[in-house]
Parts: structure tokens; C-alpha cells; sequence
């Protein structure tokens, strides 16, 4: 889909007119999504600067998103994530989530499941494991 993208695609749809209304510069959209079509074309080889990330991360994504779900998974691997977290040693800090059913522009229209991501992620609460004692409990 990249290389067919153009910035008339994307004028009339919804978050064009929010842009409209919440920017300083009403008319910059355009100009935006051309700095986004190029950045898309841009090859994503960060593989040393994700690993260089010191905060913890969360990755959020959709089961139908634009990103491939092996996409997220690497990244999250880069991060240090992907681990059998019931091994008795600390999850990392980074986390992965995937909403199910979920379209790349689809997923900020999924408040409630992003709340309940993002809020414990923030918060530095873990989910506890059967076999973990030391995980912060919501």
C-alpha cells in the first residue's frame, strides 16, 4: 500500500478535519502527510537504537494493523521482551500489546483497551503470575 499512498488520500478523512481544528496551522496538513509518505518509504533499519532505548517502552498495535505483527514482535524482542515471564526472574520493562480485531487507524477508537494498557504500563504495575511473588498487583 506505501508506494501507492498520496497525500489526496488521506484530505478527506476524519482526522484530517480534527487536524483542522486542533492545530496552529489549520492548513498544514497536507504537508504533513507528506513528511509521513516519505518517512513510510524510509528503510526501517533501527535495530541499534531500539536496543539503545534506556525507558521502558509500550508498543501498541492492532491484529489488522498496517505494521505486521512480526514487526511489533521484533521490535518488543529488541527491547528485551519475549521471555517466559513464570521463570521466577523480572519481566523486562517494555511491553507489547495487540488488540484484537483492531485496523491501524481503528486502534485510538479502542479507549477502554487502551486505558487498561496504558494506565498499569504508566504506573509500573505488573501483572501477577502464579509463580511470581514479587509483581506489583494492580
Amino acid at each position: 500500500m506505501i508506494p501507492q499512498m498520496t497525500v489526496q488520500m488521506f484530505t478527506n478523512m476524519p482526522f484530517a478535519q480534527e487536524y483542522r481544528k486542533l492545530a496552529p496551522n489549520p492548513d498544514g496538513f497536507p504537508a504533513l502527510v507528506s513528511k509521513l509518505i516519505a518517512l513510510e518509504k524510509e528503510p526501517m533499519a533501527w535495530g541499534e537504537q531500539v536496543k539503545a532505548i534506556k525507558n521502558p517502552v509500550l508498543i501498541i498495535t492492532g491484529d489488522a494493523d498496517a505494521a505486521t505483527l512480526e514487526h511489533s514482535v521484533s521490535l518488543f524482542h529488541l527491547l528485551g521482551g519475549g521471555m517466559m515471564g513464570d521463570m521466577g526472574k523480572p519481566l523486562p520493562a517494555s511491553r507489547l500489546a495487540v488488540l484484537p480485531a483492531t485496523s491501524h487507524t481503528a486502534v485510538i477508537t479502542q479507549t477502554d483497551l487502551l486505558h487498561a494498557f496504558v494506565e498499569p504500563f504508566l504506573k509500573g504495575q505488573t501483572p501477577k503470575g502464579m509463580f511470581d511473588t514479587t509483581a506489583k498487583a494492580p
